[in-house]
């Protein structure tokens, strides 16, 4: 399976598509952008999220908001987030 794109890179977004928090983290996922990896794994349940970050070598960032939970961690020598 190929990545995909959503927005080309270096693509500034309207605040309006984007809120923030007044820390800077992005309002839904509670997460600044250097905690969220170039690489990025959909699961879907938010109960899968520590099956797959269980794989890691290391986890370096586990945020809980709302009903959205995501993990940052390094596989290797590179960055995943779930």
């Amino acid at each position: 399976m190929d990545a995909i794109a959503l927005q080309e890179p270096g693509t500034v977004l309207e605040a309006s598509e984007l809120p923030l928090n007044p820390d800077g983290s992005v309002y839904h996922l509670a997460m600044h952008p250097d905690q969220l990896a170039d690489r990025v794994f959909v699961v879907g349940d938010p109960g899968r999220v520590q099956r797959v970050s269980a794989r890691f070598d290391a986890v370096e960032h586990r945020v809980s908001n709302r009903e959205f939970v995501c993990h940052t961690g390094r596989l290797g020598d590179r960055s995943f987030s779930v």
